[in-house]
């Protein structure tokens, strides 16, 4: 157990606590790669703050300046909207490099606590029925909507089953198709038939793609 950083949660946790109960979040430790964290999330971690405090590797003679060298980092959130499905995307990005708390405890909290109540909250994408964090799902739409374009009956739907995201539409047959994201592959089926299957990757996009516009008849579309 590392006492230094406990400790630093612990004071957290207790001179924020307001701010933190009006918001509904609680204060936590995350380790990453980018070091040992505090961040400020719901229970179930459905909702964040993209405020992060880094905190600094501490030897035991600093511990009298616990902040000092700690500071604050920012989480770039934003939620994309995916075409015309109504559903969104959570593109996160790395924030820059942290600004860096002083000797003042006192201005290290008021700094603090002023980020939390002025950052938006951010959803996190599994846990809400119109968000996803794929990112090879969202970045593959326009691709897909040209397959749609070209045999489509209705509009295309996004569709989450367990934790796998799918296209969904009706060619002017009636036929449902569904592009499928699994884990390490795209599916298409037909009516619940498999036709093809790519690896999970953009080029394999659209070589699916073309076959099944191939299949279904029609010119190749341009890229």
């Amino acid at each position: 157990m590392d006492e230094f950083r406990d400790a630093r949660l612990q004071e957290v946790q207790a001179k924020l606590k307001p701010v933190l109960q009006e918001l509904g979040l609680t204060a936590r430790l995350r380790i990453s790669f980018v070091g040992t964290t505090i961040e400020f999330a719901n229970e179930d971690r459905s909702i964040l703050s993209p405020v992060r405090i880094l905190l600094a590797r501490r030897a035991k003679e600093q511990h009298d300046r616990p902040w000092v060298g700690s500071g604050l980092l920012f989480a770039n959130c934003e939620e994309i909207e995916i075409g015309d499905t109504g559903w969104k995307y959570l593109r996160e990005r790395a924030g820059g490099f942290p600004s860096q708390f002083g000797d003042d405890e006192n201005e290290t909290f008021a700094q603090i606590r002023e980020a939390i109540q002025e950052e938006e909250l951010v959803r996190v994408g599994e846990s809400h029925p119109d968000l996803t964090c794929d990112d090879t799902f969202a970045e593959d739409y326009r691709l897909v909507q040209i397959l749609a374009n070209k045999v489509n009956a209705g509009p295309m739907r996004c569709e989450r089953v367990g934790n796998h995201m799918s296209y969904v539409f009706e060619s002017e047959d009636g036929a449902e198709w569904r592009l499928a994201y699994m884990e390490d592959e795209i599916v298409l089926s037909i009516d619940g038939e498999t036709h093809d299957t790519v690896r999970r990757y953009q080029p394999g996009v659209k070589e699916l793609v073309e076959n099944a516009i191939r299949h279904h008849g029609g010119s190749k579309p341009r890229f």
